[in-house]
């Protein structure tokens, strides 16, 4: 089964705000995460396939 949010969500924009709203700063933390450990059925996730997979 195909899953979009493991390919998509490699980090996380963290934005870090002002008291008035203004924005300071953002940066992207990776994610450590076990996703590709946690494959359905044994399916290789392609690194390479992203601009074909189906949607």
């Amino acid at each position: 089964m195909y899953r979009p949010q493991y390919l998509e969500q490699k980090y996380e924009v963290i934005t870090v705000h002002k008291g008035n709203g203004e924005k300071v700063y953002e940066y992207r933390r990776p994610i450590k995460s076990d996703t590709y450990k946690r494959k359905e059925n044994n399916e290789v996730i392609p690194l390479y396939g992203k601009r074909i997979a189906k949607h």
